[in-house]
Protein backbone atom coordinates (compact mmCIF):
# COMPACT_ATOMS: atom_id res chain seq x y z
CA UNK A 1 0.00 0.00 0.00
CA UNK A 2 1.21 3.53 -0.75
CA UNK A 3 2.14 6.10 1.58
CA UNK A 4 0.16 9.10 1.56
CA UNK A 5 2.12 12.40 0.50
CA UNK A 6 3.18 14.59 4.00
CA UNK A 7 1.53 17.68 4.66
CA UNK A 8 3.80 20.59 4.50
CA UNK A 9 3.18 21.21 8.42
CA UNK A 10 5.48 18.13 9.38
CA UNK A 11 8.24 20.40 7.69
CA UNK A 12 7.60 23.85 8.09
CA UNK A 13 9.08 26.20 10.87
CA UNK A 14 6.06 26.98 12.87
CA UNK A 15 5.10 30.27 14.26
CA UNK A 16 8.01 32.64 12.61
CA UNK A 17 8.96 35.79 13.29
CA UNK A 18 6.89 38.92 11.51
CA UNK A 19 6.94 42.84 11.47
CA UNK A 20 4.90 45.14 10.62
CA UNK A 21 5.28 47.20 6.84
CA UNK A 22 5.77 50.04 8.90
CA UNK A 23 9.33 48.89 10.92
CA UNK A 24 12.43 50.33 10.13
CA UNK A 25 14.18 48.22 7.30
CA UNK A 26 17.37 48.39 10.13
CA UNK A 27 15.01 46.69 12.19
CA UNK A 28 14.41 43.86 10.31
CA UNK A 29 18.24 43.70 9.46
CA UNK A 30 19.00 43.01 13.08
CA UNK A 31 16.13 40.72 13.75
CA UNK A 32 16.78 38.94 10.91
CA UNK A 33 20.60 38.49 11.72
CA UNK A 34 19.95 37.76 15.66
CA UNK A 35 17.82 34.84 14.52
CA UNK A 36 19.87 33.83 11.36
CA UNK A 37 16.10 34.47 9.39
CA UNK A 38 16.52 34.48 5.52
CA UNK A 39 12.48 35.45 5.02
CA UNK A 40 10.50 37.30 7.40
CA UNK A 41 6.65 37.49 6.82
CA UNK A 42 4.67 40.90 6.88
CA UNK A 43 1.86 41.23 8.51
CA UNK A 44 -0.32 44.17 8.95
CA UNK A 45 -3.59 43.87 11.72
CA UNK A 46 -2.62 39.98 11.86
CA UNK A 47 -3.01 39.85 8.20
CA UNK A 48 -0.28 38.96 5.88
CA UNK A 49 1.01 41.83 3.51
CA UNK A 50 4.72 40.51 1.89
CA UNK A 51 7.63 38.86 2.68
CA UNK A 52 10.85 40.44 3.28
CA UNK A 53 14.12 38.65 2.09
CA UNK A 54 17.42 38.49 3.29
CA UNK A 55 18.49 39.47 -0.79
CA UNK A 56 16.11 42.53 -0.74
CA UNK A 57 17.37 43.60 2.28
CA UNK A 58 20.93 43.08 1.51
CA UNK A 59 20.65 45.19 -2.10
CA UNK A 60 18.85 47.58 -0.19
CA UNK A 61 21.34 48.10 2.45
CA UNK A 62 23.95 47.94 -0.11
CA UNK A 63 22.34 51.55 -1.70
CA UNK A 64 23.18 53.48 1.73
CA UNK A 65 19.70 54.22 1.83
CA UNK A 66 18.57 51.77 4.63
CA UNK A 67 18.14 54.63 7.54
CA UNK A 68 15.09 55.97 5.31
CA UNK A 69 13.39 52.61 4.69
CA UNK A 70 10.63 50.83 5.82
CA UNK A 71 9.91 47.35 5.34
CA UNK A 72 7.09 47.88 3.40
CA UNK A 73 9.28 49.67 0.98
CA UNK A 74 11.72 46.72 0.73
CA UNK A 75 9.39 43.86 0.85
CA UNK A 76 7.97 41.45 -1.91
CA UNK A 77 3.59 42.13 -2.21
CA UNK A 78 1.85 38.80 -2.59
CA UNK A 79 3.94 36.21 -1.57
CA UNK A 80 3.08 32.53 -2.34
CA UNK A 81 1.14 31.22 0.10
CA UNK A 82 -0.08 27.66 1.11
CA UNK A 83 -2.47 26.35 3.75
CA UNK A 84 -0.71 24.14 6.13
CA UNK A 85 -2.51 20.95 5.31
CA UNK A 86 -1.09 21.44 1.49
CA UNK A 87 0.79 18.06 0.21
CA UNK A 88 4.41 18.76 0.63
CA UNK A 89 5.26 17.97 -3.08
CA UNK A 90 2.58 20.24 -4.12
CA UNK A 91 4.55 23.15 -2.35
CA UNK A 92 7.65 21.92 -3.34
CA UNK A 93 6.88 21.89 -6.68
CA UNK A 94 5.38 25.67 -7.55
CA UNK A 95 8.63 26.72 -5.16
CA UNK A 96 11.02 24.64 -8.22
CA UNK A 97 9.02 25.94 -10.87
CA UNK A 98 8.55 29.86 -9.32
CA UNK A 99 12.08 30.18 -7.53
CA UNK A 100 10.54 30.86 -4.67
CA UNK A 101 12.88 30.91 -1.66
CA UNK A 102 10.11 30.11 0.78
CA UNK A 103 5.81 29.53 0.99
CA UNK A 104 4.22 31.33 3.93
CA UNK A 105 1.56 29.04 5.28
CA UNK A 106 -1.57 30.91 6.49
CA UNK A 107 -4.75 29.51 8.26
CA UNK A 108 -8.14 29.98 6.34
CA UNK A 109 -8.64 33.84 8.12
CA UNK A 110 -5.29 34.47 6.69
CA UNK A 111 -2.97 34.30 9.75
CA UNK A 112 0.57 33.02 9.60
CA UNK A 113 0.75 29.92 11.02
CA UNK A 114 4.57 28.85 9.72
CA UNK A 115 6.91 29.43 6.55
CA UNK A 116 8.61 26.42 4.78
CA UNK A 117 11.73 27.76 3.10
CA UNK A 118 14.54 26.07 0.93
CA UNK A 119 16.19 24.92 4.36
CA UNK A 120 13.01 22.97 5.54
CA UNK A 121 12.72 21.83 2.06
CA UNK A 122 16.55 20.36 2.09
CA UNK A 123 15.95 18.79 5.70
CA UNK A 124 12.90 16.84 4.04
CA UNK A 125 14.72 15.57 1.39
CA UNK A 126 16.88 14.37 4.15
CA UNK A 127 14.24 12.83 6.54
CA UNK A 128 12.70 10.90 3.48
CA UNK A 129 16.04 9.62 2.01
CA UNK A 130 16.53 8.14 5.22
CA UNK A 131 13.65 6.03 5.21
CA UNK A 132 14.13 4.89 1.94
CA UNK A 133 17.69 4.58 1.77
CA UNK A 134 18.47 3.73 5.80
CA UNK A 135 22.18 3.00 7.04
Amino acid sequence: MRKPMPQVREFMTPMPKTLPASAPLEEALGLMREYGIRHLPIEEAGQLVGVLSDRAVKSATASGWAKNLTVGDVMIGDPFTASTETPLDAVASVMAEEKYGCAILCDDAGKVQGIFTTVDACRALRQLLESVYPE
